[in-house]
């Protein structure tokens, strides 16, 4: 009932109910949800006292499931008594407020309070405005938000606007649901203006294999549920949703709503920061410019896996974060997110990946690498050890180990199927199996 179950009941009933194949998304969305739910809930970290909300931003393309999960998220925020304010265009004012007009009678400015003072989630399905739509009226918008990402026992989460007709003063509080496509303005808003930084970034660039395997899923659910009345289907996820927000509702009442240090044992810190170190240093070396913009992720994951471990001893009901808090944390959400993120960063980055001429490219040097190993590790079906391929390859193409094993996934679908992996005494192993085609010129 309690510890990871919550947690797995809630992922369960997102990936098999709303939206199929999007374990990741499920999974960052319920810490999301418990985050605000808690937010007065903290951890110290120096003299800074650090909230445990989190925040997500979903990069992914349209009919993957993002709607449907994003229905099942803002029901279950509504049900726990969350005021969320779901908008798809903004402008500074509307978020932060204005003195809108001058009342006669009382003889000064009124003011007219922005969603985002009052907001305890900021939803978005359709985001990307947010990155595209930039201009005189919107152009605040993301310092306002990256402004309520900070602390809320900070002063830098404070909104001060001095205006014609008066001042606006109060601290946000805040948490970031959102939703988009792969935006044009990205590089700019999103590296440079650090808001990627500082929220949990899931980009899943969704194959057609994937696709299948979604519709696949749903069709199969269909036929399974095509002789049972649609008042039993519904009453059904009805149950698993009472469950979920009941449970929640009691981790509300047993943490109360008072301001409440979640001690971080020291064990459990040292691990925490063993991880991230793990993390960075595993990314290798890609081109110096990008490692430099990589780096700056550094201080603001190891937070960030702090935090998710807050909520990890949260569901168990405890007061104190133990080193099994931070290993459930860094396992199931923020390695398998900075792999994704990793390989986000370098394709903003490299101009030559986002030319379809260089797919070639590293598809060529893939080949020769391979036919160079094959001839001192290769075996009699011509599988040669994956790890020493990746790390040749890494040297190869001067990025970080996940970027160069995203490259390769990309020549292993069912479509374009260059190489393949299998287990081999114990060892994951890969040889090609098409070669590819010589042009003629």
């Amino acid at each position: 009932m309690w510890g990871k179950t919550l947690i797995d009941d809630y992922v369960n009933l997102f990936t098999k109910e709303y939206s199929f194949r999007n374990e990741e998304y499920a999974r960052i969305s319920f810490h999301v949800i418990l985050g605000q739910l808690l937010k007065h809930l903290f951890f110290r970290q120096g003299s800074r006292f650090i909230d445990i909300r989190t925040h997500l931003l979903l990069i992914q393309p349209s009919g993957t499931g993002k709607g449907s999960g994003y229905n099942l998220i803002i029901k279950i925020l509504k049900e726990l008594g969350l005021n969320v304010v779901s908008f798809t265009e903004a402008t500074s004012a509307g978020l932060v407020g204005s003195y809108d007009h001058y009342d006669e009678i009382q003889q000064r400015w009124i003011m007219k309070e922005g969603e985002l003072l009052k907001a305890d989630v900021i939803a978005m399905e359709e985001a990307g405005v947010l990155f595209d739509n930039i201009n005189e009226y919107t152009s605040m918008n993301l310092t306002y938000m990256q402004q309520a990402m900070n602390s809320i026992f900070d002063e830098s989460s404070r909104i001060e606007k001095i205006l014609g007709g008066g001042s606006i003063s109060k601290k946000l509080h805040a948490s970031f649901l959102l939703m988009t496509y792969l935006p044009q303005n990205i590089y700019d808003i999103l590296i440079r203006r650090g808001f990627l930084q500082r929220m949990t970034v899931l980009w899943r660039n969704i194959t057609f294999d994937e696709r299948k395997l979604m519709l696949d899923y749903a069709v199969q659910k269909m036929i399974n549920e095509s002789d049972i009345h649609w008042t039993e289907v519904w009453r059904r996820k009805r149950e698993k949703i009472n469950s979920i927000v009941k449970r929640l509702k009691i981790l509300k009442d047993f943490y109360g709503d008072e301001m409440q240090e979640i001690q971080i044992e020291k064990d459990a810190v040292e691990l925490a920061h063993e991880y991230i170190k793990q993390l960075f240093d595993a990314v290798g070396v890609p081109s110096p410019f990008i490692r430099e913009k990589i780096d700056e992720f550094y201080h603001r994951y190891f937070e960030m896996l702090l935090k998710y471990a807050c909520h990890y001893a949260i569901v168990s009901l405890k007061e104190k974060v133990e080193k099994q808090d931070v290993a459930d944390a860094f396992l199931d959400i923020i390695r398998p997110v900075w792999e994704k993120n990793i390989v986000f960063v370098e394709y903003l980055l490299s101009s030559d990946y986002k030319k379809t001429y260089y797919y070639r490219q590293f598809l060529d040097s893939a080949i020769i690498v391979y036919t160079n190993l094959l001839q001192n590790y290769g075996d009699e079906n011509g599988y040669i050890p994956y790890d020493i391929f990746v790390q040749m390859l890494q040297d190869q193409w001067l990025c970080s180990k996940p970027t160069v094993k995203n490259r390769l996934s990309l020549f292993m679908t069912s479509t374009n199927k260059y190489f393949e992996t299998a287990d081999v005494d114990n060892m994951k192993c890969i040889r090609m199996v098409k070669q590819v085609k010589k042009v003629v010129s």
